[in-house]
């Protein structure tokens, strides 16, 4: 199923991933990236280096999740 699924699909992951991407640039570009959650007047809690601590730890806690699950069964297949 999982051949079924790249070969029939493929082409579509790697173009929705790259509109994705194109939509990030954009939004970041664009007025809608110069606006602030909260207000203009609202402040941070979190700094910045714990923004990417906590998106780094929760990616690697949801790939290791996935992976103690996923590869067994992967390989056993």
């Amino acid at each position: 199923l999982n051949d079924w699924v790249l070969d029939k699909f493929g082409w579509l992951f790697s173009i929705t991933e790259l509109a994705m991407v194109i939509t990030c640039l954009v939004t970041y570009l664009s007025p809608l990236g110069r606006s602030r959650i909260g207000g203009e007047n609202a402040s941070r809690i979190l700094t910045p280096w714990l923004w990417v601590s906590i998106t780094l730890c929760t990616s690697l806690a949801v790939g290791i999740m996935f992976w103690s699950t996923a590869e067994p069964l992967y390989h056993l297949h």
